[in-house]
């Protein structure tokens, strides 16, 4: 049987009122669910203090929700999220319209997006996508070529100098050491697309075989880039002196 409140000039009636509430599960994401004959399937609009995207280090901002047409005094609404680093304070509203303190957990791995839903009925949810930067870089390093090596006279000085090619999707801030010590790579950090100059030089070298690596690491701790770098030497040439004998 229906009813109505007469309050200050304006009749509530209950068939107004939320008359099943569900809590779904799916995927991870948490939705109340609202049959309410106040809805109307809109989609809201949500905005951030603090914009979409956040540091690694994390942050918090003031979340409200609202929607433009259809809204509904007595139409409950709930704000709810797919992962478990983002934390919303107060996720429920008793209208269509709210409002969160929303914090952002520190992130210790790869850059990483979730998602603050906003729903008040079974058709109408809106999503607010958030952005964290990460630790760890997701840009995989190509170096060309894959390996150098250089070949000259024992204790003769400068060889000549090669190149490196470095390239990532997407660019990446890098840093570069070297185990060759008879080598040198310059510049030792830069921004990828990249150009690296290595020289060597056999200066106080015997003859013989030397090798040792060059590591170009992405910014964030991702899996660095090794070229093995590597020097023949051959011993330098006999000559008699004087050059001939009477």
């Amino acid at each position: 049987m229906a009813w109505s409140i007469k309050k200050r000039g304006r009749s509530l009636c209950a068939s107004c009122a939320a008359s099943a509430v569900v809590l779904l599960f799916g995927a991870g994401l948490a939705v109340l669910q609202s049959q309410s004959t106040g809805c109307t399937p809109n989609p809201f609009q949500i905005s951030s203090s603090a914009g979409n995207t956040f540091p690694a280090s994390g942050g918090t901002a003031n979340f409200t929700w609202t929607k433009p047409t259809g809204g509904s005094l007595y139409c409950p609404s709930v704000a709810a999220t797919d992962v478990s680093w983002i934390a919303i304070a107060t996720p429920n509203s008793a209208a269509t319209t709210g409002a969160s303190k929303v914090t952002i957990q520190a992130n210790n791995s790869a850059a990483r997006s979730g998602g603050v839903t906003v729903q008040s009925n079974q058709s109408d949810t809106t999503t607010f996508t958030i952005n964290q930067a990460g630790t760890q870089s997701t840009s995989t390093l190509q170096v060309s070529p894959a390996s150098i090596s250089f070949t000259g006279i024992q204790d003769s000085g400068p060889l000549p100098s090669q190149t490196l090619a470095v390239t990532s999707t997407p660019p990446s801030n890098f840093t570069v050491s070297n185990t060759a010590t008879f080598a040198s790579v310059s510049p030792l950090s830069g921004t990828t697309p990249a150009m690296l100059t290595v020289s060597a030089t056999s200066a106080g070298l015997a003859p013989g075989t030397y090798s040792g690596a060059v590591s170009i690491t992405p910014a964030g701790g991702g899996t660095p880039a090794q070229v093995p770098v590597s020097a023949v030497l051959t011993a330098r040439p006999f000559a008699a002196n004087p050059t001939s004998l009477s």
